[in-house]
């Protein structure tokens, strides 16, 4: 587990974003925008450098704060990958999950079906 204050380097990180209307436009309404990031496998290795054994669960929340004097009220906005039940990003509890399976191979021959 890294640490309060702790740093984490992550060589080969690549984001992409994309905006849906205007950028730093406070006048316009906007309908989003897109962020993608490829994290390399091998900075979440575990300290013994080895992956994650087959059903291993991680948990993870990708987050986002936007403090600005353009927005209403108390002039900030959540953001979050997993809906949160209150404004809070410090509650486990609440982030989405990762499973690892076995073999590679299984993946991608495994029948897909979106959640009801």
């Amino acid at each position: 587990m890294i640490g309060r204050g702790a740093r984490w380097n992550c060589p080969g990180l690549k984001i992409g974003i994309r905006v849906h209307g205007t950028l730093n436009n406070w006048q316009d309404t906007d309908t989003g925008w897109t962020l993608e990031v490829a994290i390399p496998f091998a900075s979440l290795l575990t300290l013994d450098k080895r992956p994650p054994d087959p059903g291993t669960v991680w948990k993870f929340q990708l987050a986002r704060y936007d403090y600005s004097v353009h927005l209403p009220g108390d002039g900030r906005e959540l953001s979050a990958s997993i809906p949160l039940s209150k404004a809070n990003f410090h509650l486990p509890g609440e982030w989405g999950s990762l499973r690892f399976d076995g073999d590679e191979d299984e993946r991608y021959h495994s029948p897909f079906a979106l959640a009801p």
